[in-house]
């Protein structure tokens, strides 16, 4: 881009100004020593005004593909409901909640308090980020394999939620059973899997039943009780080759100190979302509630980096070609200026040859003249000057 500016810069700004200082005398002895320097420089400007084209060109190209990937990037479907869904970021403070049990106390009161919430449908908890967002990575072993051994060990992006919630984001479940109020501390821990995760560990085989390790801080076997669909957890605007393996953990049985609570609301919900730090704050004005914002506000706020990239690229990609347009144009008029200068000219000095050539002449004659009244000597002398007037 700034290529392309400053070669149609080159092209047009710098000839422009040299057709303003034109020196005739330079003109006239660059004419006189040959035509060689001038058609290097001639030379020079067209490359750069076929290179500045070029470069424009590549770059409207450019603008274009940005173009349709934007197009694409909002009809993207995250797999995941992000309409009437608010959300909201919360911490724990490590001092006051050092058990799980307190925490999972926590938990529930925020549902149950979030549900009543004029204007919700129902409520649930993501952790330890948020959907579309999410970049908590985990090693785990699946069992048959070395716990010890590196190579032996898979990495997939945990995502820990409360019951129901993988089907009320609209995550479809291939295989098994979403969680439930049963997948608690008390149980045996249990896990879900993507598709592509099931794919990947346990290549043609069922992965229902089947069990891995995960390690600290929980180091335990957990099951898988179901399969859900692969979707975009990381954003958009990752590529999602090795990102789609993702594993759905229980929040009740794998606390997180970091936690998002998702509120599916009947309307906009303004006033949901207003109320819901005064819920926070009457549950424990210790806890820190921020990041208030629909799904959808975080879905434009992902675009709004791409559409400014593309805006400006557009942007410096008709410039740069309005530039290198105005400077082939300019170029152009440059050189016919200089032609016609050198042809006005060589015109101008071939007159003033003749007129020299003719008083030279006229004098001469005159010389002769005199020379032939005064005698023979004087004569040769004047006829030789003549000669030599005449010779030139």
């Amino acid at each position: 881009m700034l290529l392309s500016i400053l070669i149609s810069v080159l092209i047009g700004v710098v000839p422009a100004r040299k057709s303003l200082n034109v020196d005739l005398q330079a003109e006239l002895r660059s004419e006189g020593k040959g035509h060689s320097q001038a058609s290097g420089t001639a030379f020079t400007r067209s490359a750069l005004v076929v290179s500045s084209v070029f470069f424009s060109v590549v770059l409207l190209i450019g603008a274009g593909l940005m173009i349709k990937s934007m197009k694409e990037l909002i009809e993207n479907n995250p797999g995941f409901r992000v309409d009437h869904t608010l959300s909201a970021r919360f911490e724990l403070p490590p001092t006051q909640f050092k058990s799980d049990e307190s925490a999972y106390l926590l938990y529930k009161r925020v549902i149950d308090k979030a549900r009543t919430l004029p204007g919700v449908e129902d409520a649930g908890l993501w952790a330890p980020g948020m959907p579309g967002s999410t970049t908590w990575a985990k090693l785990i072993v699946p069992e048959g394999r070395s716990l010890t051994a590196q190579e032996d060990k898979i990495k997939v992006y945990e995502h820990r939620v409360s019951p129901g919630m993988v089907r009320k984001m609209g995550i479809g479940v291939l295989l098994g059973r979403d969680f439930t109020e049963q997948d608690d501390a008390h149980r045996p821990l249990v896990a879900m899997v993507s598709r592509s995760a099931a794919e990947a560990i346990w290549p043609g085989q069922t992965p229902l039943g089947k069990r891995f390790w995960v390690g600290p801080p929980q180091s335990a076997w957990a099951e898988v009780v179901g399969v859900a669909t692969d979707v975009d957890q990381r954003g958009r605007l990752v590529p999602m080759h090795d990102f789609r393996l993702d594993v759905y953990f229980p929040l009740f049985q794998m606390r997180s100190r970091n936690a998002a609570i998702l509120l599916h609301l009947r309307g906009e919900g303004r006033q949901a979302a207003s109320e819901l730090n005064g819920i926070m704050q009457s549950i424990d004005p210790s806890i820190p509630f921020y990041d208030v914002e629909t799904l959808e506000e975080r879905r434009r706020d992902e675009e709004a980096g791409v559409r400014l990239n593309t805006i400006l690229l557009i942007f410096f990609a008709a410039a740069a070609l309005v530039l290198a347009v105005g400077g082939s144009i300019r170029s152009w008029s440059t050189r016919c200026a200089s032609r016609a200068l050198r042809s006005a000219s060589a015109w101008r000095l071939a007159r003033i040859s003749r007129t020299s050539c003719a008083i030279s002449c006229g004098r001469a004659l005159y010389s002769w003249r005199s020379g032939w009244r005064r005698g023979s000597p004087a004569r040769s002398v004047s006829r030789k000057r003549w000669r030599a007037s005449c010779s030139t």
